[in-house]
């Protein structure tokens, strides 16, 4: 596998994308690790969105703080609570509904980002907020900052949304985020 550091990355808009368990966040606490270690902490936010939750497939959704301690040396934003829709949402409408507070929630990280941007941005989770975000939020976040590193789900094994639509939303909205890419990187 290619190895990717912070440095070949200034100035430029990545997304890392894949699987479930194939080390996007891994890989994104990484790239943050180096950012602190070459002295940007004062010019990176985080804005975590990740759920954190046990399911068939494993731990999905760790949060950059299960991966880094860098996280608190940074302006780390993160919801209270993020759910994970497809996995805890019993029928099409528990999916929605789930999606929707979720998006709710990121909303208020993303204002307080918009209020006092910085350089570099990473985004853990982006695919959370896609289920019912709003893709202008989305496209103001991507163009504040200078570096942006984000990840997000792209795969099959979550595609049982019990008939919510939240899944083909998610990629209609990530096909959008990745026009506004200078970097595609796909895990496998």
């Amino acid at each position: 596998m290619q190895e990717y550091h912070f440095k070949d990355l200034i100035n430029k808009k990545t997304l890392i994308l894949g699987e479930l368990n194939t080390g996007k966040t891994k890989l994104t606490a990484n790239l943050l690790n180096e950012a602190v270690n070459n002295g940007y902490s004062n010019k990176i936010t985080v804005i975590d969105m990740a759920p954190s939750i046990n399911s068939i497939y494993g731990k999905v959704g760790e949060r950059l703080e299960s991966y880094t301690d860098c996280v608190k040396l940074v302006n780390y934003l993160k919801p209270d609570k993020v759910r994970a829709p497809r996995l805890e949402g019993r029928t099409g409408y528990e999916v929605l509904k789930l999606a929707q507070e979720n998006a709710m929630n990121i909303d208020k990280l993303i204002t307080q980002f918009l209020m006092n941007p910085t350089e570099i941005l990473f985004i853990n989770d982006l695919s959370i907020y896609l289920h019912m975000g709003d893709i202008q939020r989305v496209i103001q976040i991507l163009t504040k900052s200078k570096t942006l590193i984000a990840n997000a789900y792209e795969g099959i094994l979550l595609n049982n949304d019990k008939g919510s639509g939240i899944s083909n939303r998610e990629k209609e909205m990530l096909n959008g985020v990745k026009k506004f890419m200078d970097i595609i990187i796909e895990m496998r």
